[in-house]
């Protein structure tokens, strides 16, 4: 039973120890450290705490936080769905010069966003 407990505590702390410092990372402006918290709030269903910390890599001028921010508010996961909002942060991602990101833009502002 102590081993079971033991193996639970160390998973546990291993997953807050790797959220600490992807958060760190993100606190100092390495915007890959924001997208990497990011995803790991996302896997916990934090999703409002996901998009922020993409908006800070995009804000940093990262072309990857920038189509994910686009992401939660074409869903409305951690952003009111606004398609208008969305197409504005693909096109951030697009002019980073990812063609998948353009072909989301080009998508939503064929169909008047």
């Amino acid at each position: 039973m102590k081993k079971i407990l033991l193996i639970a505590l160390l998973g546990f702390a291993s997953f807050a120890y790797a959220d600490i410092i992807s958060d760190l990372g993100c606190g100092v402006g390495l915007t890959k450290g924001c997208i990497k918290a990011a995803k790991e709030y996302e896997n916990k269903y934090e999703y409002k705490k996901a998009a922020e910390l993409y908006k800070k890599a995009c804000d940093g001028g990262d072309a990857d936080g920038c189509y994910a921010f686009g992401k939660s508010y074409e869903y409305g996961k951690g952003a009111i769905q606004n398609f208008s909002k969305a197409a504005e942060f693909y096109e951030k991602a697009c002019d980073g010069g990812d063609i998948m990101d353009c072909s989301h833009y080009n998508e939503l502002k064929s169909q008047g966003y």
